[in-house]
């Protein structure tokens, strides 16, 4: 492989991995947020157990 061809695989792989950890961070931090706020949402309500079991699907649809 040439000097050229290893520098442009380089680069495309570099742009590559740094989007990916822009990507990974983003989700991580949107995640972390939205779980914090239904945290503090659940710390009102007074459900029983299986009512919160069987609400999981309506916090995936929600958020």
């Amino acid at each position: 492989m040439t000097a050229g061809a290893k520098k442009h695989v380089g680069s495309w792989f570099d742009r590559f991995v740094k989007n990916g950890a822009k990507v990974s961070f983003g989700i991580y931090l949107d995640q972390t947020i939205g779980l914090t706020l239904l945290s503090y949402l659940l710390k009102f309500t007074h459900f029983p157990d299986w009512a919160y079991v069987a609400l999981i699907p309506v916090g995936y649809a929600w958020y």
